[in-house]
């Protein structure tokens, strides 16, 4: 399943950290696996579902939610 839009990381971090309250640069560099990734890795196959909710939604809903209590990216694997 895949959702009704593609975006880069740098979109989505920029807006996780508008949504979370915090200011951070977002700087570009080079990640293990990112070649294949920009080669569409993790892109969904022809033929997938596609949902309706996009990032921007989801992280709305979180925040209405979660209000303040939204987890910190860094805190997310028990950092």
């Amino acid at each position: 399943m895949a959702g009704p839009q593609a975006s880069s990381w740098a979109d989505l971090f920029r807006s996780y950290l508008t949504a979370t309250h915090r200011h951070r640069w977002v700087v570009p560099g080079r990640i293990s696996g990112s070649k294949a990734v920009r080669h569409g890795a993790l892109l969904p196959p022809p033929g997938h579902t596609v949902g309706t909710k996009t990032w921007d939604q989801f992280l709305t809903a979180r925040v209405q939610e979660h209000g303040s209590d939204l987890v910190p990216a860094s805190r997310v694997n028990g950092r």
